[in-house]
């Protein structure tokens, strides 16, 4: 089996700006993540199983000061293995980001690999209930 090319990042989170803390929230847990023992160093089509789901790509946090924001989002999306969209009432309300369409239409592999973080505006016994789909 033919391993892919390596990413810099495991994933490229991205998120409405009144979803920062529960883009912080789901940064941390997916950084804190350890896979099973017996998953770890098992061939995929994506290459060996890591042992952590880290370096993790937030978004509006790791940008760095120098570059053009749309250069610097394409390049991170290009080093990213995942793309992970945390959808929210917020999100889907606000206008989209062109330099997040305009980066993910300039690979088709990350774009296969796009995941979403739903987060529900209707509240069950007082709490938000997060999907992962």
């Amino acid at each position: 089996m033919a391993a892919a090319a390596p990413c810099k990042y495991r994933a490229f989170l991205s998120y409405s700006h009144r979803d920062t803390a529960a883009a912080k929230r789901l940064h941390g847990r997916l950084e804190g993540f350890r896979i099973d023992k017996d998953l770890v160093g098992r061939e995929t089509p994506m290459g060996p199983i890591p042992k952590h789901l880290r370096p993790i790509f937030r978004d509006r946090h790791d940008f760095d000061a120098g570059g053009t924001l749309a250069a610097q989002t394409v390049a991170a999306l290009d080093s990213s293995a995942a793309l992970i969209l945390v959808a929210s009432p917020a999100a889907a309300s606000s206008s989209p980001p062109r330099r997040l369409r305009s980066g993910a239409n300039t690979t088709e592999r990350i774009a296969s690999r796009c995941m979403k973080y739903l987060i529900s505006s209707h509240r069950r016994n007082g709490w938000r209930s997060p999907s992962v789909g």
